[in-house]
């Protein structure tokens, strides 16, 4: 499944993703956002594997590894990046 997103006031976003009973299997994220350091994203999609497939869970995950590695993303937050990848289920 796929969906393009634009994060309001914000930039850009490109998922990926597959799904297997009711949780990511796999999920690649890209956009014209900006994220350091330049593994970021590579975290932020691992910690999300076999992650239940509901916006709230995604996204106390993503803010969850954002904060637990120092990580800066610019362009979208935690709730953004959520309501992208529940864009993928329509």
């Amino acid at each position: 499944m796929k969906n393009i997103y634009k994060v309001p006031d914000g930039k850009l976003l490109k998922i990926k993703i597959e799904i297997q009973e009711e949780k990511i299997e796999s999920i690649r994220i890209n956009g014209d956002f900006f994220a350091y350091p330049e593994d970021s994203i590579e975290l932020i999609e691992k910690a999300l594997t076999k992650e239940n497939f509901e916006k709230e869970s995604i996204s106390k995950k993503v803010q969850e590894t954002i904060t637990s590695n120092n990580l800066e993303v610019y362009g979208f937050d935690n709730n953004s990046l959520a309501d992208a990848i529940m864009g993928c289920k329509k």
